[in-house]
């Protein structure tokens, strides 16, 4: 993500909260917000199938590993 502004993390206790799809990362303690480029559609949807592999596996291009 190619952040247009920065702001320095002012604790090691801060927690984030971000979004692939619109291209934003929050420091949620402190509300300061950063936004970039959202991240392709195809790169969301490897993302979303937990993985290349398990994408390939989906889409029926290799074979689905038995469960062990």
């Amino acid at each position: 993500m190619r952040p247009t502004s920065s702001t320095p993390c002012s604790c090691a206790t801060d927690t984030a909260g971000l979004d692939f799809a619109d291209g934003w990362i929050e420091n949620t303690t402190s509300g300061s917000r950063l936004t970039g480029g959202a991240l392709p559609p195809l790169v969301l949807d490897i993302l979303a199938a937990g993985g290349v592999l398990a994408k390939l596996a989906r889409e029926g291009y290799i074979p689905i590993p038995a469960a062990s």
